[in-house]
């Protein structure tokens, strides 16, 4: 299936607006594997470029994924490629990107973005990460230590051929789950989830588990964990091999709190059909604030999102603006 779109795939440089006409009619396992081809091409051109100017990177989730967690690329949909850097190797990286015909579509005016996405003229997208957690305003409430990530991160044989970095099993776990935390933790139609069940297939009884489970409590992750492990056994009959979250805890996981009976309300309410209507923007942030392993900080994150300050509005948004456009921006959303 594969080789038969390689010709198209290599050649392509059309901008994404102009489909190919031989797409039309493809299947999405097709579409997936022709997508792969794309980016392999430019994705080779890419790394070996970071690889000569000597900037560290880490290869993030879907891509790391392929072949090791999907042998068939037909079967694993993405619409970009997840890179983490360090910080201070942001303006190496984005020169680098520039000069293979890669462009930013909100430039970052004097900062350092926490996530910001470069696309090419043919179609292929690199979101670029310098942290896990892309949600500035989240940053209190999940202590994420960034020299654990690169710390423990493995060598991978990568679909380009070349030797690359990516997490660790360990890492990769908490990661999705954070992830699942930012897009829809109870939305099990996310792709996400099929993530986590190939990967504990996979590598569940090799993970060191105990070191899963600190740095759950060390990035205040208990609650998150706890209620990806939920929909883990009720939509996908997988189990994780030991309890991540065990009873008293902390007090914010007492079933019988306000928090945590908002969160079960929301928990019954979903299944693979509801899923289909996505949440509204101000339900998915009260669950958000739900989930939140210490509630002593609600207050505070509620007045921070309120009134940032500049170097936080500047994270949040990608640039400058002043508490009114942030508000109006905010604002927006909560009606819809």
């Amino acid at each position: 299936m594969i080789n038969k779109y390689k010709t198209q795939a290599n050649n392509l440089t059309l901008e994404t607006s102009q489909q190919p006409s031989f797409l039309n009619g493809l299947t999405a396992q097709q579409l997936n594997s022709y997508q792969f081809l794309l980016y392999k091409h430019h994705l080779t051109t890419l790394f070996t470029s970071m690889q000569q100017n000597n900037i560290p990177f880490l290869v993030l989730k879907g891509w790391s994924f392929i072949p090791d967690l999907y042998p068939d690329p037909g079967t694993r949909p993405f619409g970009d490629v997840d890179i983490l850097i360090h910080p201070e190797e942001f303006g190496k990286t984005t020169t680098v990107l520039t000069a293979l015909g890669f462009t930013a579509k909100n430039s970052p005016s004097g900062h350092i973005p926490l996530e910001i996405t470069f696309s090419h003229p043919a179609g292929v997208h690199i979101d670029l990460h310098t942290h896990i957690l892309t949600l500035a305003w989240w940053h209190t409430a999940f202590p994420i230590d960034r020299q654990t990530i690169w710390r423990s991160a493995q060598p991978y044989q990568d679909s380009t051929g070349l030797e690359l970095q990516c997490l660790s099993p360990e890492v990769t776990f908490l990661h999705l789950c954070l992830h699942l935390f930012n897009h829809g933790i109870f939305n099990p139609r996310f792709h996400s989830y099929v993530d986590l069940v190939l990967l504990i297939r996979k590598y569940g009884t090799s993970m060191q588990w105990d070191q899963i489970l600190q740095l759950t409590k060390d990035w205040h992750m208990l609650n998150i964990v706890d209620w990806v492990s939920q929909v883990l056994r009720r939509d996908f009959q997988t189990s994780l091999p030991i309890q991540i979250v065990r009873a008293g805890l902390v007090p914010a996981l007492h079933p019988n709190t306000i928090q945590q009976r908002f969160i079960r309300s929301q928990f019954t309410a979903s299944d693979k059909a509801s899923a289909q209507r996505p949440s509204p923007w101000r339900s998915a942030f009260l669950l958000r604030l739900a989930l939140i392993d210490n509630p002593s900080i609600l207050s505070k994150l509620l007045f921070t999102s309120i009134f940032p300050n500049a170097t936080l509005r500047t994270a949040i948004h990608n640039q400058p603006c002043n508490l009114l456009q942030h508000w109006q921006t905010y604002t927006r959303r909560l009606l819809q």
